[in-house]
């Protein structure tokens, strides 16, 4: 093999393979063919590098159950190309590289390779270990994570649970990392931390959490809120959920700590009103849509004024289940339509993924129902194309007793 320089393979996030070569860097990427199955070679025996796998092996890996006529000689010609893939790394032969024997294959053993899932788990074992080198360990073997494990292989079997266990690994390690890095006041690495475990996973409520504590530890009081805000629309929107009470509860207490430190009731007041005033009703999430609920309740109970509580939800028309696209859509267009049609002392939010609810101050049961009666009418006549049904229901809100 003389003294080639090392070869080093990626397979988070893509997967890449780099090899320096008389000052050249040479690199060959999932990119380099659009074929699937070349790929699927290479990467299944690199994941598997410390093992031979059989011929019956691989082929029910690239082919499974597939009705091909001859997988045997179909298999000879992929490890061709492959063997010739290697070569343009600097290698004079491929057959040295990977290795055919006896009806089995693997990579030669004598290469002087680096691969970042075995770096990755190596990393892995020394932070489990106590010493004073855990976090280091935590934070270079994060930093080894680029994304999921070979994201374009993740319709293939044998890929999906090595994803799955990377990616679980991978947070759990982001969250102790996390914790260790506050321990030692180090709030703007957490920060760091926490944001790219969130580009890996969206809705890990834990890491949005500790983000936001460690935005608020910071100082950044206001980009913590304006990250609730954000993970609040994430949620409703592609999950049809909230957030989480204790995600709520700490935004909540930081709005009350974000105010408290003004002293003069002429800036408060400033604070409190609209910063862009909107002549129609009032839109707001829903954990500020209970409080303006309980607010309406506890008037009502004083002064006896009617308050209806609505929901509008959205059904496909043909009673099939709605896509993601369909709910996007006859979501953001329905609230146009509530928008327009509602009062500038209405209230309205986002329940669930298909529902809005609306509270109607002052307004019947008779006239709460001719309220909605006029938004369907209304959505039908500026969207007739639109296959979906809008369905409600009104109730009197319950006074506080």
């Amino acid at each position: 093999m003389g003294t080639a320089d090392t070869l080093h393979i990626s397979m988070f996030g893509s997967f890449t393979m780099t090899r320096r070569v008389a000052g050249e860097t040479l690199v060959v990427t999932d990119q380099s063919s659009s074929s699937k199955k070349l790929w699927t070679f290479l990467e299944y025996l690199i994941a598997f590098r410390s093992k031979v796998v059989s011929q019956d092996e691989i082929i029910d890996v690239l082919w499974g159950d597939s009705d091909i006529d001859n997988p045997v000689n179909t298999l000879k010609t992929l490890l061709h190309r492959a063997r010739h893939a290697v070569e343009a790394l600097g290698f004079e032969n491929g057959k040295e590289i990977i290795l055919y024997r006896r009806g089995t294959y693997r990579w030669n053993h004598d290469l002087d390779i680096t691969v970042d899932t075995e770096q990755f788990e190596s990393l892995c074992e020394a932070a489990a270990r106590p010493g004073p080198d855990r976090l280091g360990h935590m934070l270079a073997a994060a930093a080894l994570y680029r994304g999921d494990f070979l994201p374009k292989a993740s319709h293939e079997p044998w890929a999906v649970s090595l994803r799955v266990y990377y990616h679980a690994k991978f947070l759990k390690l982001c969250a102790e990392a996390a914790g260790l890095l506050d321990a030692e006041g180090r709030y703007a690495e957490t920060v760091d931390l926490c944001r790219r475990a969130i580009l890996v996973d969206s809705y890990d409520e834990g890491m949005h959490l500790h983000l936001m504590q460690a935005m608020i530890a910071t100082g950044a009081q206001q980009t913590a809120i304006q990250h609730y805000r954000y993970v609040t629309q994430l949620f409703m929107e592609q999950l049809g959920t909230s957030p989480s009470a204790e995600l709520t509860a700490l935004y909540r207490e930081l709005v009350r700590s974000t105010q408290s430190v003004e002293m003069d009731l002429r800036v408060v007041r400033e604070t409190l009103c609209e910063v862009r005033p909107n002549p129609g009703p009032y839109y707001c999430e829903y954990a500020i849509f209970q409080d303006v609920y309980r607010l309406s309740a506890r008037t009502a109970a004083r002064t006896g004024q009617v308050v209806q509580l609505a929901m509008l939800s959205v059904l496909d028309a043909r009673g099939k289940p709605l896509t993601t696209r369909q709910i996007d859509v006859s979501m953001s267009r329905v609230r146009e339509v509530i928008h327009s049609g509602l009062r500038q002392g209405d209230a309205y939010t986002r329940f669930s993924a298909t529902q809005y609810l609306l509270l109607l101050p002052c307004a019947s049961y008779e006239n709460g129902g001719k309220v909605l009666d006029r938004l369907v009418t209304s959505f039908r006549r500026i969207y007739p194309q639109m296959r979906v049904l809008l369905q409600y229901s009104v109730l009197p809100l319950m006074p506080l007793m």
